[in-house]
């Protein structure tokens, strides 16, 4: 792999590498905006399954189990939920806080030559994450406009991007990023076109679907719950809109990704 690659870059290969899914609780909020939102949640059927039933007993598990065995956890670990379902987890901490928290699943029956691989394939990822926060500026903190900062036309169509990434999935407005920005609902209107080139809409639409895309191609959502999820509360309209990028259908892309996939 690059020495230097992106966080959605470093976490595509470990899946492609290992055949899992990746998931990121980013207690730090330091991912968040460059990491997929479908990748922030368990996402794969069997996860989904078992949230659906036993929501309570999922958060449980995975956060106050979580933080109360991160120490343990930070070497890297295979576990079983609840629901039976396995995965390998691993916890980072900076400065002796939790920053994130990296699963990968769901694991079939294993040797432990293979869960050994697998932890070590995190670590690596870990490892990657780190150098990449390391390299980049996360989130702008009033740098100068001279370095890029939320203020300069770069920083602030970044600023504007990761936001849009964290929060699409909600039920978020113009007014909402304009908040945020600290600017006035016009002056975040021209802001977001002239740092993007386009509209908050457009902006906003794209945003939600990807996330779809992500969803029709890597789990057994139905439609409609793929809709909601990606921020989509009128199903009627997600097939106007991804119609009209794609082409097809949300089914139909579906079926036909599902078929060229090995």
């Amino acid at each position: 792999m690059p020495a230097s690659i992106s966080p959605h870059e470093a976490i595509a290969y470990f899946e492609r590498t290992h055949g899992l899914m990746v998931t990121v609780h980013d207690y730090a909020g330091q991912l968040r905006g460059f990491v997929g939102s479908e990748r922030l949640v368990h996402r794969h059927s069997r996860c989904i399954a078992a949230r659906s039933s036993s929501q309570v007993r999922c958060l449980s598990h995975d956060v106050e189990e979580v933080r109360r065995l991160a120490l343990t956890y930070a070497h890297g670990a295979i576990r079983r939920c609840h629901a039976g379902v396995g995965e390998a987890v691993l916890c980072t901490l900076h400065q002796g806080s939790l920053a994130w928290v990296l699963f990968a699943g769901p694991l079939a029956t294993t040797s432990a030559a293979q869960e050994a691989d697998i932890i070590e394939g995190l670590h690596q990822l870990a490892a990657r994450l780190s150098q990449w926060e390391q390299q980049h500026s996360v989130w702008p903190r009033g740098e100068s406009v001279d370095r890029g900062g939320a203020g300069s036309p770069s920083g602030r169509s970044g600023r504007i991007i990761r936001w849009l990434q964290v929060h699409h999935a909600d039920e978020v407005s113009l007014d909402d990023l304009a908040a945020h920005l600290g600017l006035s609902r016009f002056q975040a209107s021209r802001a977001v076109r002239q740092s993007t080139g386009k509209g908050f809409s457009d902006l906003l639409r794209n945003a939600r679907l990807a996330t779809a895309q992500a969803l029709l191609q890597e789990t057994d959502l139905a439609v409609a719950d793929i809709a909601a999820r990606s921020g989509f509360h009128d199903r009627s309209h997600f097939h106007r809109c991804f119609k009209a990028i794609y082409g097809m259908s949300p089914q139909t892309w579906r079926a036909t990704t599902t078929t060229q996939t090995p």
